[in-house]
């Protein structure tokens, strides 16, 4: 839109070169183009003056309607350069609002199947209460109702279990939260996946970083 405008000020700005090339009216305003530019852009801007406005009026009638149109139309580009700018900032504090009402209702409900499912109350998820927590139809339907992708949430899981026995109960939440459907992905996410991807190929055989890992690992 700024394009737009600096575009619309310099045709006008030749425009009003050329035409006023004879008048008095260009004197200080429009003697060249850079001028004229300055000057249309500071009317812009700043607001059209009421003195400026008389002037080309006293200059003839085409002159007057020519710099109403000028103003008009850069009026109304500034106009829609705002409205743009305030529709992003609603669309992003409704995205904002959106996900905080998803972790106040959402988790609340979620965090309370977990800690029915901690049966030794150590407020950590083991792979046998996540085992457990699948086997609750009530659960995998409160998921999908939020918008998580099950399927590929489970898969996933079950590599973050094989990694570690047990997880806080807030990081598991977090977990949760990475499989929203509508949520955008981070480099985390395109980190953990590459880890997810290496361990498939390492189960089928298909890669042979094994012996550098072990390398690396040997003291």
């Amino acid at each position: 839109i700024l394009c737009l405008l600096l575009i619309m000020v310099y045709i006008f700005s030749i425009l009003f070169t050329e035409l006023l090339s004879d008048s008095e009216l260009r004197v200080g305003w429009f003697d060249n183009v850079p001028q004229a530019m300055n000057f249309l852009l500071l009317q812009t801007l700043a607001g059209a003056d009421v003195a400026v406005i008389n002037k080309f009026l006293e200059a003839g009638w085409t002159y007057y309607v020519l710099y109403l149109l000028f103003i008009f139309i850069s009026s109304l580009t500034i106009m829609n350069m705002l409205i743009g700018v305030l529709c992003e900032v609603v669309c992003v504090v409704t995205q904002v609002e959106e996900e905080n009402t998803f972790m106040e209702v959402a988790m609340t409900h979620i965090e309370d199947f977990l800690h029915r499912l901690d049966s030794d109350g150590n407020h950590r998820v083991s792979k046998i209460e996540f085992l457990a927590l699948l086997d609750q139809p009530e659960i995998i339907e409160t998921l999908q109702d939020y918008g998580i992708d099950v399927m590929a949430f489970c898969e996933f899981a079950y590599f973050c279990f094989e990694e570690t026995n047990e997880m806080p109960i807030s990081e598991f939440m977090d977990l949760v939260v990475q499989f929203r459907g509508s949520r955008q992905a981070t480099v985390k996410d395109l980190v953990d996946m590459r880890k997810f991807v290496t361990m498939q190929l390492r189960r089928a055989g298909l890669t042979g970083d094994t012996g550098r890992d072990k390398a690396w690992q040997s003291p």
